[in-house]
């Protein structure tokens, strides 16, 4: 596995025009970071900016808080470095690490608790995480390490989306839109192409879900 580099920045842009504006806030792991692009405006956060700029036709700014390497724990501690911002839509990136570090179950449920809840008080805006990859089918991952991440990965996935439905905020499954060809070469975070269809499987949790409508429509959260 080849050593993962974040992307350039810079860290935050825009996409889209209009009269009015959307802000989109990415926080997390390696994901958010960029890792698996070479620009951080082929990032997760970026292509998501995109779509919601061509579903709202508005213009949609965006920035993007990422740490290689980055488990639900460090998420949780560095809400208290976040800047004093006020985005439409904050998107979170976190659980890879958590999967291959072994945090135990109980860990991760208590860090998704404390991280919704902080993200909650901090920020008046809905959330929507990234669901955890399939880890099993990650062809770079020896056997039998595959099988046992596989099996991990697919535990804490669970509990975010459960614990997504349960707080109030958005999951999307990042499992029913994999496909091998969308790891990046570095060793399993998303490439380009798999940033593009995670932002626009975000875009379909959201429109399902009546934000979208909502935002155009009111400029305000459902």
């Amino acid at each position: 596995m080849r050593t993962m580099v974040e992307a350039k920045e810079p860290d935050s842009g825009a996409a889209g025009a209009g009269d009015r504006l959307v802000s989109i806030l990415g926080f997390g792991d390696s994901v958010i970071a960029g890792v698996g692009v070479a620009q951080l405006s082929d990032s997760l956060t970026a292509k998501l900016a995109e779509r919601l700029a061509e579903t709202l036709g508005c213009e949609v700014q965006w920035k993007a808080i990422g740490k290689n390497g980055h488990k639900i724990e460090d998420l949780v501690t560095g809400l208290e470095l976040l800047p004093q911002l006020t985005p439409d839509l904050i998107v979170v990136s976190v659980g890879v690490n958590d999967a291959s570090g072994m945090t135990s179950v109980t860990r991760w449920h208590l860090g998704l608790v404390q991280l919704i809840s902080g993200l909650k008080a901090r920020f008046r805006c809905p959330i929507i995480f990234l669901g955890i990859p399939p880890m099993g089918e990650f062809s770079e991952l020896p056997q039998p390490l595959r099988f046992a991440l596989g099996v991990r990965a697919s535990m804490l996935d669970r509990l975010l989306a459960d614990s997504a439905e349960v707080r109030n905020v958005f999951w999307a499954d990042a499992a029913r839109v994999f496909d091998e060809s969308h790891v990046a070469e570095d060793g399993y975070p998303p490439n380009g192409k798999a940033c593009e269809i995670g932002a626009t499987q975000m875009i379909n949790v959201l429109e399902e879900a009546g934000y979208t409508g909502a935002l155009k429509s009111s400029g305000l959260e459902p």
